[in-house]
């Protein structure tokens, strides 16, 4: 159903399947992150549990991911244009909920790697995934305005003009400057990560290659910074 619906008003920069194997490891670490927190009440001193406002904005941001799948499936029905419309609203809302959380935790700054592994980088992959997923749920409802559904996903020359010629094919380069910015500006290459591991599956373009490059560059600087901070 969802995957009729993205392959109807395909975008360029839509990865491939695989890409959206991503999201087991997204919940494994999530669920492996609840847990621990629990754990802060048999030993304070050595778990770690977040402030309660940062885990708010996480429980918004996964309650409106849980929605956008059934108005993401109202494609299917005459309510097309309004499901895809508020699909793409819960999801602009669950990034920049998960985006809150991540500025509002900072684990990397903490210089304790408990608290980085247990609740910084389950954070970070869930918020920089929403970025790019965020993107394509907008780009999906702008591309339901402009023409009805075509459903050539399968179509290699079809694919190959929207990558290279499509008005949206510029959108990678913004979305992998906005994750390197915010990946830096707070020394956390993980957000970068998941942007790109999103970008690596998109197929290759003449500026897909460079915004994966752009991205990866990211995870590299945010990596030096994360290092700096917690070495000194």
């Amino acid at each position: 159903m969802i995957g009729d619906v993205a392959c109807g008003w395909r975008l360029s920069w839509s990865p491939r399947g695989p890409a959206f194997g991503i999201w087991g490891v997204i919940y494994t670490w999530t669920f492996a992150s609840v847990l621990f927190q629990f754990l802060t009440n048999m030993n304070d001193d050595f778990w770690y549990c977040p402030p309660v406002g940062a885990n708010v904005l996480m429980a918004v941001a996964w309650v409106a991911c849980s929605l956008w799948i059934w108005f993401f499936s109202l494609a299917d029905s005459k309510d097309v244009k309004d499901g895809l419309g508020w699909a793409a609203i819960l999801l602009v809302v669950a990034a920049c909920c998960a985006l809150s959380a991540v500025v509002w935790e900072r684990s990397w700054w903490s210089r304790e790697s408990t608290r980085i592994l247990t609740v910084g980088v389950p954070y970070s992959l869930f918020a920089g995934w929403l970025v790019l997923a965020a993107s394509l749920s907008v780009g999906t409802f702008i591309a339901s305005q402009r023409r009805e559904p075509d459903y050539k996903c399968n179509d290699e020359d079809s694919l190959r003009e929207i990558r290279e010629y499509g008005n949206d094919r510029w959108i990678p380069l913004v979305l992998a400057l906005a994750g390197a910015a915010f990946a830096a500006g707070l020394s956390d290459p993980i957000v970068c990560v998941s942007i790109t591991w999103g970008l690596f599956w998109v197929p290759r373009g003449p500026l897909t290659r460079t915004a994966l490059t752009l991205a990866f560059g990211g995870i590299v600087c945010a990596s030096i910074l994360a290092g700096v901070i917690t070495r000194s």
